[in-house]
């Protein structure tokens, strides 16, 4: 199963210190579904313009989901940058996890 960091640690924030990725066991025996295969994450899209909550972000996918006993995705799909004004610090954010997703098989 997996989540994804809904805000980043901005500022001196707390980063996520916590995994995005969740495996267990299928069952007592081996996996019946198939040859294993592990995650593969699309490459980083380019950084998108500074929006109105002054950030810039870029994204990538999730080009291959693990299958069977395979590595489930390890990484963010979302990165975003402060593109505020030296002499305006923002406050500081900590980094936000969302809620786990369903198990899959």
């Amino acid at each position: 199963r997996l989540r994804t960091i809904l805000r980043h640690a901005r500022n001196g924030g707390r980063h996520c210190a916590d995994t995005l990725g969740e495996t267990a066991p299928c069952g007592t025996g081996p996996c019946e579904f198939g040859e294993s295969s592990n995650c593969i994450l699309s490459s980083w899209s380019e950084w998108s313009a500074c929006n109105v909550a002054d950030e810039k972000r870029r994204t990538r996918k999730v080009a291959q989901h693990a299958a069977a006993a395979g590595q489930a995705c390890k990484g963010s799909l979302v990165e975003v940058l402060a593109c505020f004004e030296a002499s305006t610090p923002p406050s500081a954010s900590d980094c936000q996890l969302s809620d786990w997703s369903e198990w899959q098989l």
